[in-house]
């Protein structure tokens, strides 16, 4: 093993399937992304390791941890497959609230592309979750069961029901009790079909505020990932800010070089604080707009 990281870039994806949209990345776009971090010498982190590397283990310079979000199908049907084929681990944040039940349905793995399930875009996604039909787009316990076991795709906590208490709760003191009730429930599910203690938090939309972090300290989560990417995860770091890239459908040269932005050199520091400004000016142009509005 090489001397331990500087930092590990953590990686976020939400859909894999075949259809060309926001917040999806293709399979074969996907695949390649995977064979270019293969062949450039990354190795994917289980979480555990992660979180050791967190509290000061070493791990190969060349670490990454892949995750996703929400628990769509697709994630089973065509991601965990792949991931498999290459010899690497990634990480579900599920929404618990959305699991249902029923056989495990047919992958890339065992399946022709006809007979695999139905593909949907991010919004219509969000419509037949908000509509009740949640079965089209979401794991099932069954699927994510035989993902975890495999310890392939590892499953864990991203709220019950992916609500933003803060904006839809009337008062600071129903919005606590709101976020606590959620977390509570979603470790309890997780515990209860998977057979684990979760200690690790992906927070719904990358919102939270001190009163989410608090309530997830006391339902027992230790690791809280954001949807922040202009950061270094540091060895002693801090375990409540976890920063991830968002993984774009591109190619795996281009992965290779938004890693190398990654990481904590004077390169990666400087991109990241131009980026983080641009984000910056963007949100304050927009709030003035509103304000005008």
């Amino acid at each position: 093993m090489t001397d331990n990281a500087k930092n590990v870039p953590v990686l976020m994806y939400h859909h894999v399937h075949p259809l060309k949209s926001p917040l999806n990345v293709q399979p074969d776009v996907f695949e390649r992304q995977l064979a270019t971090l293969k062949n450039a010498g990354y190795r994917s982190l289980t979480i555990e390791q992660f979180a050791d590397y967190m509290n000061g283990a070493p791990v190969p310079d060349k670490s990454v941890l892949i995750t996703f979000d929400d628990g769509y199908l697709n994630n089973y049907t065509y991601a965990y497959p792949l991931l498999k084929k290459y010899g690497m681990t990634g990480v579900l944040f599920v929404v618990t609230g959305w699991v249902g039940d029923g056989l495990p349905r047919p992958t890339t793995a065992n399946a022709d592309a006809g007979d695999l399930p139905a593909s949907y875009v991010h919004e219509e996604s969000k419509h037949l979750v908000a509509s009740g039909e949640t079965d089209k787009v979401i794991l099932r316990w069954s699927e994510l069961q035989e993902m975890d076991a495999s310890g392939v795709m590892q499953i864990h906590s991203h709220t019950h029901t992916h609500t933003r208490w803060d904006k839809m709760a009337a008062d600071r003191d129903e919005k606590i009790a709101r976020i606590s009730a959620e977390l509570a429930q979603c470790r309890q599910l997780i515990g209860q079909h998977l057979g684990k203690q979760d200690d690790f938090i992906c927070w719904p939309q990358g919102f939270f505020d001190d009163d989410y972090k608090q309530a997830a300290r006391e339902q027992g989560f230790r690791y809280f990932f954001t949807t922040d990417a202009y950061g270094f995860n540091r060895p002693l770091g801090d375990k409540e800010n976890i920063y991830r890239i968002a993984v774009s459908n591109r190619s795996g040269k281009w992965l290779l070089n938004r890693l190398f932005y990654a990481r904590d050199t004077i390169a990666g520091r400087l991109y990241g604080k131009f980026k983080k400004w641009k984000k910056l000016r963007r949100e304050a142009k927009k709030r003035a707009r509103e304000a005008q509005a």
